[in-house]
C-alpha cells in the first residue's frame, strides 16, 4: 500500500480509538477544561502516531548475510512494460482532489475574515476589539477580534455577548479551531473527524458559558440572550459562534456547574492511551524479537528461486531461510556494507518499479544472441547511506557482453531510499540475479 495512504489509515484509526474512549469516559463530564485538553492531545497524537516506531529486536544486524533482490529475466522478445495505474493511485488522486478543495475553502475563510477586519469599523469595548459588521446576523470571534452585528451594538444583551466572546479570546480557542480544521482536511473521509470537530466546538462554548456562570451571571437572562440568535449563525467554520449548539448548552446551563477533575477516568485513560501508542510503535517498527547468545548470530542462507516479470503482481524483496547448522561472529569492521538491517534500502516505488526500470533499460547483447549464450548473471552492488549505487561487480558471469550489460544498467540506477540501522542510514549490499534467456 502507498505509504501515505497507510499513514492516513493509521492516523484515522487512532482518532477513532481516542474518540471512542472520549465518548464513553468524558463526554458527559461537565468539565470543559479536561475535555478540551483530552481532545487536543489525542488529535495531535493521531497526526503523529504513524511516525512512532519502536525497534524491539534483541539481535544486531549482520554483515555475513546475503540479501538478494528478485531475479529479472531478459529475453529476445522482451518489451518495456508500461507502468499501469493501480486502484491505489486512483484512490489517492480522489483523496488529494477533495483535500485540495477543502484546503482552498480553509484559506478562503481565513482571507475572508481578514477582509472583514480590514474593511469594517473597529472599536474597543469591555476590553474587546470589536469589529462592527453590516451583513452578519449573529456575534462570533476569531483570535482577538469579536465580530458584532451593527444592530446589536446597543442591545441590552451586549454585556453577555462580549463577556462570552472574551472567554474565547482569552482561552485562545481559535488556535484549537485551526488545528481541528487541519485535521479534518487530512481526514475528510473519516466520519469520526466531524464528531470530533463538533465535540471540541461544544467544549469551547460550554467553557465560555461556565465562565460566565462562575462570574455570577443571571442564568435565565443569559439563556434568553442566547435564544435571540437561535436562527442565525456564522457560516465560517473557523469562528467561535455565540449561538453554537444551543440545545446542549441550555441543558448544561440547567445542570450544576463543577470544576472537579474526574481523576479516576483520567488515570484510566492515560495507560490506555500509552498502550495504543506502544502497539502502534511496535507495528510501525516492524519489530521482531530473536534470542542471541554470547553475541553469536545464526548464519542466514538465502534460497532464491528465479522470479520472472509479472506485471500483475509485485515480487517480494527477500526470501530468507535460516540455517542453524553454522554460526559466525558479527564483524566489527563498520566499513563493510551491511546485508540485513532494520529497514532495507528500497528502489523508488518498490520492487515492481525496479523490475519495470530493468525492463525499460536492459538489452540482450547482439553477440550473446548470435552465440546463443544464456544463463544467469549475479551482480553485487552497494546502496550507500546517501542512496547512491556503488561498488558494482559481477559475482557470476556468462560472457557474450551480458556481464557488461548487467553492470551498465545497475550503475544507471537512480538514487535509492537508503537503508537504516537503528534509525541511522548505513551502506547495504545487494545481489541482483539477471537471467538472459532466448525465446
Amino acid at each position: 500500500m502507498n505509504s501515505f495512504l497507510l499513514y492516513l489509515v493509521q492516523s484515522s484509526l487512532a482518532l477513532i480509538l481516542f474518540s471512542t474512549i472520549y465518548y464513553f469516559l468524558f463526554r458527559k463530564e461537565n468539565n470543559s477544561g479536561v475535555n478540551r485538553t483530552y481532545l487536543l492531545a489525542t488529535g495531535l497524537i493521531s497526526l503523529f502516531l504513524p511516525f512512532v516506531k519502536f525497534n524491539l529486536s534483541t539481535s544486531e544486524a549482520g554483515k555475513d548475510f546475503a540479501a538478494w533482490l528478485p531475479a529479472f529475466t531478459v529475453g529476445q522478445s522482451v518489451k518495456p512494460t508500461t507502468p499501469a495505474y493501480s486502484a491505489t493511485d486512483y484512490i489517492l488522486a480522489v483523496y488529494l482532489i477533495v483535500a485540495a478543495i477543502l484546503l482552498c475553502k480553509f484559506l478562503y475563510n481565513i482571507f475572508h475574515l481578514l477582509f472583514i477586519i480590514i474593511k469594517n469599523e473597529k472599536l474597543k469595548k469591555n476590553d474587546g476589539n470589536i469589529i462592527i459588521t453590516a451583513n452578519d446576523k449573529s456575534p462570533y470571534s476569531f483570535f482577538k477580534y469579536i465580530f458584532l452585528p451593527g444592530n446589536k451594538i446597543n442591545s441590552p444583551d451586549i454585556n453577555y455577548i462580549l463577556a462570552h466572546e472574551l472567554v474565547h479570546v482569552k482561552k485562545s480557542h481559535s488556535i484549537d479551531k485551526l488545528l481541528v480544521e487541519f485535521i479534518s482536511i487530512i481526514q475528510w473521509f473519516n466520519p469520526f473527524v466531524y464528531l470530533y470537530k463538533k465535540e471540541l466546538t461544544a467544549q469551547h462554548e460550554l467553557s465560555a458559558d461556565s465562565e460566565l456562570i462562575q462570574q455570577g451571571t443571571n442564568i435565565a437572562e443569559y439563556m434568553n440572550s442566547l435564544l435571540e440568535f437561535t436562527v442565525f449563525s456564522s457560516a465560517n467554520s473557523l469562528t467561535n459562534n455565540y449561538n453554537s449548539l444551543l440545545k446542549r448548552r441550555l441543558e448544561m446551563l440547567n445542570k450544576t456547574q463543577t470544576t472537579s477533575i474526574p481523576w479516576l477516568k483520567v488515570i484510566f485513560s492515560i495507560p490506555l492511551g500509552l498502550f495504543i501508542i506502544v502497539i502502534a510503535g511496535i507495528v510501525n517498527g516492524g519489530s521482531s524479537i530473536t534470542l542471541a547468545k554470547d553475541n553469536l548470530l545464526p548464519e542466514l542462507k538465502i534460497n532464491m528461486s528465479d522470479v520472472y516479470v509479472n506485471s500483475n503482481a509485485a515480487p517480494t524483496l527477500l526470501e530468507v531461510q535460516q540455517s542453524s547448522s553454522q554460526k559466525s561472529k558479527v564483524k566489527a569492521d563498520n566499513k563493510e556494507p551491511y546485508k540485513i538491517v532494520d529497514k532495507m534500502p528500497m528502489f523508488p516505488g518498490g520492487d515492481e518499479k525496479l523490475l519495470n526500470y530493468l525492463a525499460q533499460n536492459i538489452h540482450y547483447p547482439a553477440i550473446a544472441k548470435k552465440a546463443a549464450i544464456q544463463g544467469r548473471v549475479l551482480v553485487n552492488f552497494t546502496v550507500t547511506k546517501s542512496g547512491k549505487v556503488k561498488d558494482v561487480t559481477v559475482l557470476k558471469g556468462i560472457g557474450g557482453g551480458c556481464d557488461e550489460e548487467a553492470m551498465r544498467v545497475v550503475k544507471s540506477f537512480p538514487k535509492w531510499i537508503p537503508g537504516k540501522l537503528k534509525g541511522v542510514p548505513v551502506d547495504v549490499s545487494f545481489t541482483l540475479p539477471i537471467i538472459f534467456k532466448l525465446q
